[in-house]
């Protein structure tokens, strides 16, 4: 469970919550299945946050700082996450379906058996980002693939300069 008191700095707005990180540089959010759905977090600074299992639903992720972040399970339905720097973050079982993650930063990033349905990767860059098991169902015109793996069961593909 979420603990109250990051949540409640959390919903004081993003320039509070950017703040209260910077000054409190050794504490590792726990949003764990918090509701975001709908909230403007343009900017917010929640690297290395525990957002397991949160509602993060049509929430404004852009420019988001999500650096080793946890979304595991999370639900990214229809978010924005346009700029957003998700690197080496974890994403497993994530469902991300028609997210926009124009110029995302996914490096190192984990999205085994995450749902990427009508999702929009355009120009993000995958540079050794786990993908998927199973099809991936993504527009990913432009995206940076050198070394992206797929995994499929029994199944592993590896993509370079795709």
């Amino acid at each position: 469970m979420a603990s109250d008191k990051h949540l409640a700095q959390l919903k004081l707005g993003v320039t509070v919550w950017n703040e209260w990180r910077q000054q409190n540089p050794g504490i590792r959010p726990n949003l764990v299945r918090a509701n975001l759905s709908d909230l403007d977090l343009n900017g917010a600074n929640l690297c290395d946050a525990n957002l397991t299992g949160a509602n993060l639903e049509r929430a404004n992720l852009s420019g988001a700082k999500l650096e080793r972040a946890n979304l595991s399970y999370a639900k990214l339905i229809v978010a924005d996450l346009t700029g957003a720097d998700l690197a080496g973050a974890s994403l497993e079982w994530a469902d991300l379906e028609w997210a926009g993650l124009f110029v995302a930063d996914l490096t190192g990033a984990n999205l085994t058996g995450a749902t990427l349905e009508g999702a929009a990767l355009n120009w993000a860059n995958m540079n050794g980002t786990i993908m998927p098991d199973g099809t991936i169902w993504a527009d990913m015109n432009g995206t940076i693939t050198e070394e992206v793996a797929i995994t499929m069961p029994e199944k592993k593909w590896l993509m370079a300069n795709g």
